[in-house]
């Protein structure tokens, strides 16, 4: 019986899924409208203007730790009156660090002390959940690649399994097997798969 994308081992995270991950939620970010910056979002303290932000302030503490620099702080405002740009110009600096600088070094993180490869796929991991959440707060389509999901989906059932979530991620939601696999890793990272604007994380 082949078993499930999800199953199988972990593989690493090029820089090349990476950028494509990263290229899909620029598009959500274009598509957000002038009327829903400050919309509700899956992450219940969060608006879509800070999700954005936090987006932009991941990719650039990504990017200082490659470089040896200190990173923006958790509550700097980086989208300053241009959001798309800023989150834009954000992605290409982290994916060309990652091609100047091979890969992350290991370091502690919100699981622990994590590899460079690791670090990378975490990186991918919330950057799909986020994208899964600006997805449905502003009505748009997902446009993830399927197989770099099921990567991500991998990776996080290998160290969510069996290690405690805290206050980072919620407990898994029950979701149809046959859903779409960006459902199943959002649900289980866990948001509410019918989440909509008005529904309460």
């Amino acid at each position: 019986m082949t078993p499930r994308p999800e199953q199988r081992a972990s593989a690493p995270v090029t820089t090349e899924q990476l950028a494509q991950a990263l290229s899909a939620v620029g598009a959500l970010v274009d598509g957000v409208r002038d009327d829903q910056w400050s919309d509700q979002t899956p992450c219940a303290d969060w608006t879509v203007r800070d999700l954005i932000n936090h987006l932009v302030q991941v990719n650039e503490s990504f990017s200082a730790q490659l470089h040896d620099r200190t990173p923006p702080g958790p509550d700097a405002d980086l989208l300053g009156d241009d959001p798309v740009g800023a989150y834009r110009r954000s992605a290409a600096e982290l994916v060309g660090s990652l091609d100047r600088s091979g890969n992350a070094q290991a370091a502690p993180g919100p699981l622990g002390v994590s590899t460079g490869a690791e670090r990378v796929q975490l990186r991918l991991a919330d950057l799909l959940a986020h994208g899964w959440d600006l997805a449905r707060a502003t009505g748009q389509e997902v446009g993830f690649p399927e197989d770099v999901v099921e990567q991500a989906l991998v990776f996080v059932r290998g160290r969510l399994d069996a290690a405690p979530r805290a206050d980072r991620f919620g407990e898994a939601r029950p979701v149809a097997e046959d859903a779409p696999v960006v459902d199943r890793f959002a649900a289980f990272l866990g948001r509410p798969p019918e989440w909509t604007p008005g529904l309460k994380p």
